[in-house]
């Protein structure tokens, strides 16, 4: 859903360049979103989410606002040590 490479502009830059700071980072996400599906939502909601996401076309604003939460959840876990601890 979010690990799209805007997502590396909210962590600190790392050496390498950006694309490879992005494919780092999708690797961790993507276990943090599917966490997110089993224990919060759904695998079918966060599908819904992550089609949204990547168009901008949100049905309502209240999936706008959830698709930002978990956003910033997401990156508030990435720049933790332990990813886990905010979950």
């Amino acid at each position: 859903m979010f690990p799209n490479i805007d997502v590396t502009s909210r962590l600190t830059r790392q050496p390498g360049g950006r694309w490879e700071q992005y494919l780092t980072v999708r690797e961790q996400l993507i276990p943090m979103e599917e966490f997110f599906a089993v224990q919060y939502i759904s695998k079918e909601l966060l599908q819904v989410f992550r089609d949204e996401s990547q168009s901008g076309n949100y049905r309502t604003s209240q999936h706008k606002y959830l698709c930002n939460l978990l956003r910033a959840v997401e990156v508030r876990c990435l720049k933790t040590t332990d990813p886990t601890s905010a979950m």
